[in-house]
């Protein structure tokens, strides 16, 4: 778990007021185990009596996921799912059991990037990608996503 000091860091690194409730959702993010719902997240508030409304749950996610402080997970259904992320460039591996999410930090996509540009005569300015599976430990048993993964 960051400490309140590095969370704090983070917020002021992209720019960001350190107000308490971005602290508050940035520590309850960076503390998580995988990925989360904003409900999930709140709940996590909650718990620890930590007086932060849903919607500006929402909102502080929104923020922290344009400062590349947070990363949304797609997913098939409508669900929104976050987890928290270093800054640097990396893409995602992501356990459809445990919901486990693992940075991957050697990218490899370079030499595809400058072909699209040449083929297609775009300037690409960025990507993600993200590779869905079960890890080692859930192994290729077929489970819904837990209710509560933190």
């Amino acid at each position: 778990m960051k400490s309140s000091d590095s969370v704090d860091r983070d917020l002021k690194a992209c720019g960001l007021r350190a107000t308490p409730q971005r602290l508050a959702v940035l520590a309850a993010a960076a503390g998580a185990d995988g990925y989360f719902t904003p409900q999930e997240l709140h709940e996590i508030l909650k718990e620890r009596r930590t007086v932060v409304g849903l919607t500006t749950v929402y909102r502080a996610l929104e923020v922290l996921e344009r400062t590349g402080l947070i990363c949304r997970i797609e997913n098939a259904g409508d669900e929104r799912y976050y987890t928290y992320c270093s800054r640097v460039h990396h893409h995602h591996l992501v356990c459809d059991g445990c919901a486990q999410v693992v940075e991957l930090d050697d990218c490899g996509l370079s030499s595809l990037v400058g072909k699209l540009e040449q083929d297609t005569g775009f300037s690409i300015h960025g990507h993600s990608l993200e590779f869905h599976g079960m890890c080692p430990a859930c192994g290729h048993k077929v489970t819904g996503r837990p209710k509560r993964i933190v």
